[in-house]
């Protein structure tokens, strides 16, 4: 569900941008994990969640003490979401694409706020 709304959020944000400069750029940004292993991105991950490695050393750094992250559920869904994020975005991003800027418009000359926009926030 995680994947599923932040996929979604990014997906519309990447979709409602009018440059295809920036657009383009936001979905080299999302495609760049694809050009690295599965493998290497497990072992950057556990890297940066280690006892001894930077986040940790971080925290140290800000009177912290040190915390656990490897071996929790916390890392897990971080590693599955980490992995699983980029197919998502760009399978919603495909569909997000395809809809009707006409209705948009309309929604938003209704009230509507863009669905990126929490409502605790004012947005344009």
């Amino acid at each position: 569900m995680l994947c599923i709304a932040l996929a979604l959020l990014l997906a519309v944000f990447i979709s409602s941008r009018r440059s295809t400069v920036t657009k383009n750029a936001l979905l080299i940004a999302v495609m760049i994990p694809f050009w690295t292993s599965m493998l290497v991105r497990t072992y950057a991950i556990r890297f940066l969640l280690a006892n001894t490695e930077p986040i940790n050393n971080f925290l140290e750094t800000l009177g912290m003490d040190r915390v656990v992250f490897l071996n929790t559920r916390f890392a897990v869904i971080l590693g599955l979401v980490y992995t699983a994020l980029p197919f998502m975005v760009l399978s919603l991003y495909a569909a997000t694409e395809r809809i009707d800027r006409a209705q948009m418009e309309a929604a938003r000359d209704l009230g509507a706020h863009p669905p990126w926009c929490l409502p605790t926030f004012s947005c344009p």
